[in-house]
């Protein structure tokens, strides 16, 4: 056969490998950052930005090397759509510090407006765990995290926290 042939195969067994073993339940959003040609997003509500620094916490963003940290991604966000590379669990990397935050923001704002896939603002804190960290086991955790840097409880809806 071909060699064309072994390297069609070999790229298709790839595609469909990273398909099968990406992590299930990620936050996901279509978002695409291109800081250098727009600037800087218009800055984020103070609830917006609290929930982001309550996110950001419960990722492990402020802890020295962690993924979220070096990845330039405080809210671990999954975006492969969005140009930019990511880690081998599927994390985006982001060029800087500032184009994670605008992702993070974003998310948070589509949320809020009411035009985010996978949120609306009647879920609370703890029903936004389950989908938003994809470690199975922890999503508890991250929700008590998130809702101790908010000082709420994690039975709050986001539309306290985000309105």
């Amino acid at each position: 056969m071909k060699p064309e042939y072994y390297a069609g195969l070999v790229g298709l067994a790839l595609v469909a490998l990273a398909y099968f073993t990406r992590p299930k339940g990620s936050v996901e959003t279509s978002y695409v950052i291109d800081l250098d040609s727009v600037g800087l997003p218009p800055a984020p509500s103070s609830q917006i930005r609290s929930m982001a620094q309550a996110i950001a916490r419960a990722e492990g963003f402020y802890v020295a090397g962690s993924v979220p940290q070096r990845s330039h991604n405080p809210g671990n966000i999954k975006a492969s759509w969005t140009g930019y590379p990511s880690t081998p669990g599927g994390i985006t990397m982001f060029p800087s510090e500032s184009a994670g935050w605008a992702a993070l923001y974003h998310q948070l704002e589509l949320i809020r407006d009411g035009r985010s896939g996978q949120y609306s603002l009647a879920n609370t804190i703890r029903q936004m765990g389950t989908r938003w960290t994809a470690t199975i086991g922890q999503q508890f955790a991250w929700a008590s995290n998130v809702a101790q840097s908010l000082g709420v409880s994690v039975d709050t809806q986001l539309r306290v926290v985000l309105a």
